[in-house]
């Protein structure tokens, strides 16, 4: 099972809000919060499930290097921004 989590980028903060939180900033310190996430990043499924779970918009492709994969990761509507290489 695929699970993923946000976390502020801010070293001197690094707060992890509850799962819910549908904010794109840090209520501590204002700063950017980013999905960190303990799957495989070429597990295609497992970034859909994330992407359905939350309400911001998910990048992804930096890893994906043929036309086949980004097909696959547009088929599968599993992120918002495609970020090729």
């Amino acid at each position: 099972m695929s699970s993923a989590y946000l976390q502020c980028i801010e070293e001197s903060c690094l707060w992890r809000p509850r799962p819910k939180n549908e904010g794109a900033a840090c209520e501590r310190c204002g700063g950017l919060l980013e999905v960190r996430y303990d799957f495989d990043p070429f597990d295609l499924e497992g970034m859909r499930a994330v992407a359905d779970a939350l309400r911001m918009p998910i990048a992804a492709g930096e890893r994906l290097y043929t036309r086949y994969d980004f097909r696959r990761l547009l088929e599968l509507r599993a992120a918002h921004i495609l970020q090729p290489d």
